[in-house]
């Protein structure tokens, strides 16, 4: 599949991956529209319209984290702080609000994360960083602090997390 949008110089295409694409758009508010094309023929096979909304009109980074444990069931999404059990996997995962109060995803293209303490108990996991946000697998008891820095939104944001047995 082959994508576009219109206008065409307000997308780009970061990844199109396990039928999942994900792009990055302009910076002109308004409605859009993304299209994805059969190859060869140039039908629409998926028409998404989609918002772009000014980061001037947005609220403040809402945050949460989602936890896998050691026996790889996954916990529903909590807030930050909180406390990882030793050998769980966790994801940091981002997002604002709109004007009419709808979430906006924050992927990893937007957000620049840093371990600023505790680098030591964490390994990254997998083999490329999920576009939802970070995840790493825990491997020691402590705390741990990570930073993220929204240039987008002019924003950093510091979150503390605990590993515990």
């Amino acid at each position: 599949m082959t994508w576009e949008g219109a206008p065409g110089s307000a997308f780009a295409l970061l990844r199109d991956h396990e039928r999942v694409a994900s792009f990055t758009v302009g910076t002109t508010p308004g409605l859009t529209e993304i299209q994805g094309l059969e190859p060869s023929s140039g039908a629409a096979l998926v028409t998404h319209s989609v918002e772009v909304v000014s980061p001037a009109e947005v609220g403040e980074i809402e945050d949460e984290i989602v936890i896998m444990l050691p026996d790889e069931s996954i916990l529903d999404p909590q807030p930050i702080p909180a406390d990882i059990p030793l050998g769980a996997v966790f994801q940091m995962r981002l997002q604002v609000r709109d004007g009419d109060d709808r979430p906006i995803l924050l992927t990893t293209h937007e957000a620049a994360w840093s371990i600023a303490a505790g680098a030591e108990l964490l390994e990254p996991f997998g083999d490329k960083a999920p576009l939802e946000g970070p995840a790493y697998s825990t491997l020691d008891i402590g705390e741990v602090e990570l930073i993220v820095d929204v240039p987008l939104l002019e924003q950093t944001r510091t979150f503390r997390i605990t590993i515990v047995e």
